[in-house]
């Protein structure tokens, strides 16, 4: 006979002890792995209630590692690990939750903006945002640009992230540029502009940014602004007597126009200056006539050109001004139409400008 037939009978336990035995037994981390995600979760807030939390967390780690796009383990691990100043690892849950669900975005603003405002937790996000510009980043820092007094927030955020792996947007910069200018920290807004100038652009900087219209408008920032407009047509092209390859051409179409849409903003510091340019008139049809305007953000007026209407040949023009020290620190510069009625509004023909510049003068 075989030699295994000589040994007794080995005892079979019935299924009903076996699952006596095991409900008997301690949960163990080894054998509670394999246990489906909702069993994870259910065991996780029953020892969660009893205030087992050590267990509660093995059971919702198990849980968010074996189904990643489930939410409320990633909940729960995000509030545990902020109550603890785990900050990266709350952010690594909170950045999952809104991959799952983007819709929870509205509602997560206010957490995330409390990051922001511990600087320990900063320094977290600013690792999350700068190293990997998550796809909720450009919609926080807009809802961040809104709030009232933000202004400081935003600024610690968005001053390190200029030199992140993933550096700020052009459109995160123009949030941050445009709470600037609606505080009037025009000047601090006016650096951070030109500081993301690409090098052509630079070398147009001055009083006013590339006065001889060489380059496209920019339509942004401190660069010009041509709005557009019916009854009139706003490009640059090239003809005899300018100083460099082309001009601002203006062309109206025989329509009342209220034009005022061709502007640049300003940052001139408090002094005494003088506004200079040249134009070319190709039979301008109006009885009153384009003229250039500074004036500060408020409205009041600084200085006012002559009035061009008729045809010309180029020729020089230019106005004196002066920049208050109180109240003017942002200004405009802006072309616009002297209509005071409707009727006057009407106009026709072609207007050329060149080589604008404003320059300090004494007084």
């Amino acid at each position: 006979m075989p030699a295994h037939s000589c040994r007794s009978p080995r005892r079979r336990r019935s299924p009903s002890a076996i699952t006596q035995r095991r409900a008997a037994s301690p949960v163990t981390y080894s054998r509670a792995r394999h246990w489906p995600v909702v069993a994870q979760r259910v065991l996780a807030r029953v020892a969660e209630v009893s205030g087992d939390e050590a267990t509660a967390l093995t059971h919702y780690r198990i849980a968010a590692r074996r189904a990643p796009r489930d939410r409320p383990p990633h909940a729960w691990l995000a509030n545990h690990a902020a109550a603890r100043g785990d900050f990266i690892t709350a952010l690594a849950h909170t950045d999952q939750l809104l991959r799952i669900a983007p819709g929870l975005l509205q509602e997560t603003l206010p957490t995330l903006a409390s990051f922001a405002a511990v600087p320990d937790a900063r320094v977290a996000l600013l690792r999350l945002l700068g190293e990997t510009s998550p796809q909720w980043r450009a919609p926080f820092l807009y809802w961040l640009s809104q709030q009232p007094d933000a202004l400081p927030m935003m600024t610690a955020l968005l001053s390190p992230l200029r030199a992140a792996p993933q550096p700020l947007t052009g459109y995160e910069r123009s949030l941050w540029i445009n709470r600037l200018l609606g505080e009037s920290r025009v000047a601090e807004a006016q650096f951070l502009w030109i500081e993301s100038l690409p090098p052509e652009r630079s070398k147009s900087i001055g009083n006013i940014v590339d006065g001889g219209f060489e380059l496209p408008p920019d339509g942004d920032g401190f660069g010009w602004h041509f709005d557009p407009v019916a009854g009139a047509t706003i490009h640059q092209e090239p003809g005899a007597g300018m100083h460099g390859a082309q001009a601002l051409v203006i062309d109206f179409h025989d329509r009342r126009v209220a034009f005022a849409h061709v502007r640049q903003r300003l940052a001139l510091p408090p002094g005494h200056y003088a506004l200079r340019g040249r134009v070319r008139l190709d039979g301008l049809r109006n009885e009153r006539g384009l003229l250039w305007q500074v004036q500060c953000d408020d409205g009041r007026l600084l200085g006012a050109t002559e009035r061009f209407h008729g045809s010309s040949q180029w020729r020089d023009f230019h106005v004196n001004f002066e920049r208050p020290a109180e109240a003017c620190n942002g200004q405009q510069l802006r072309l616009r139409l002297d209509a005071r009625i409707a009727p006057e509004q009407m106009i026709g023909g072609r207007v050329w400008f060149d080589d604008l510049r404003i320059s300090s003068i004494k007084h």
